[in-house]
C-alpha cells in the first residue's frame, strides 16, 4: 500500500452522512443530552441526518420534562386540594408531543416495520421510545 503524502494527510476527507454521530447542543439540559445520545445510539447509522437534530433535541427535552412531571405526580399525587394536579395536564401534553416527534423521526414501531412484515419481524434490538423513557426513569 503506497504511503500518503503530507499534503494528502492534511486534506480533510468528507465523512459520509451515515458515519456522522449527532450530538445535542450545549443549550440542552444534561439529562436531556443523555436521552438524546441514547436515542441516537439506538438506531442504525444514517437513520438521522444533521437536519433532524432540532427535532431530536426537542424529543429528548420532552422526555426529560415528562420524567420530571411523572416524579412530581408520584411524589405529590394525582389530586391536590381536590383538583387534578396541573402536572397531570402538562404530562398529557408532553406525551402527545413525544408521540408526534417520535413519529416524525421514524422511531415508532409503525414507522420501522412494514405492514407486510409486522407479524414476522422483531425490532432487531432497536430500543423503542418507551424503552428509552423507562431506562431514563430507572437512571434517576
Amino acid at each position: 500500500m503506497p504511503r500518503k503524502s503530507t499534503a494528502a494527510l492534511a486534506t480533510l476527507s468528507a465523512v459520509p452522512a451515515a458515519a456522522r454521530i449527532l450530538i445535542a447542543g450545549q443549550h440542552v439540559p444534561e439529562a436531556a443530552r443523555a436521552i438524546f445520545s441514547e436515542i441516537v445510539s439506538s438506531v442504525s447509522p444514517g437513520h438521522f441526518l444533521p437536519v433532524d437534530r432540532p427535532l431530536l433535541e426537542q424529543l429528548a427535552v420532552a422526555l426529560y420534562v415528562a420524567r420530571e412531571l411523572t416524579d412530581s405526580i408520584v411524589r405529590d399525587g394525582v389530586v391536590i386540594d381536590g383538583k387534578v394536579s396541573q402536572a397531570v395536564k402538562v404530562l398529557k401534553q408532553q406525551q402527545a408531543l413525544v408521540g408526534s416527534l417520535a413519529s416524525r423521526l421514524r422511531l415508532t414501531t409503525q414507522n420501522r416495520i412494514s405492514k407486510e412484515r409486522a407479524g414476522t419481524v422483531s425490532r432487531g434490538g432497536a430500543a423503542s421510545i418507551g424503552e428509552i423513557y423507562d431506562n431514563a426513569m430507572r437512571a434517576n
